[in-house]
């Protein structure tokens, strides 16, 4: 009588410990949220330039977080207030799930840009910074 109550026990855990192997291998995982992160890495030393009227010389960050190797296309230009743009760069970067590129940028404003937006943008995923030229006092 004892060893057919140590068997049933035995089959009891066994099918509670399969059941618990069951339900965590047919459990759905949880969708990774998957985005890019685009930042300046020292905007604080970009507005003392901006200020100043100095030339420009600041990097960006773009970061990979999409689950997937991404390409990204990314665009710097000035637009005056009147929608002119001027170009700085245009470039392509493929970066894997995780990994970061530091982009730097070094530019001197022409005088018509100086009351209007640097932008930095990344089309395909419609993201970008604007950062605006205009001295702060205005």
């Amino acid at each position: 009588m004892r060893g057919h109550l140590l068997r049933s026990a035995a089959a009891v855990a066994f099918l509670v410990a399969a059941g618990i192997v069951l339900v965590a291998w047919l459990r759905p995982v949880a969708a990774r949220e998957s985005f890019t992160e685009l930042y300046l890495d020292d905007h604080v030393r970009l507005m003392e330039q901006v200020a100043q009227g100095a030339p420009l010389s600041f990097s960006f960050t773009i970061r990979n977080l999409e689950g997937a190797t991404t390409s990204y296309r990314y665009r710097v230009f000035v637009e005056s207030r009147m929608g002119v743009r001027q170009s700085i760069a245009e470039d392509l970067v493929t970066l894997a799930d995780g990994e970061s590129a530091t982009i730097p940028q070094m530019y001197r404003i022409p005088r018509s840009f100086r009351d209007g937006e640097l932008i930095i943008e990344l089309p395909e995923r419609m993201q970008w910074l604007h950062v605006s030229l205009a001295p702060p006092d205005r």
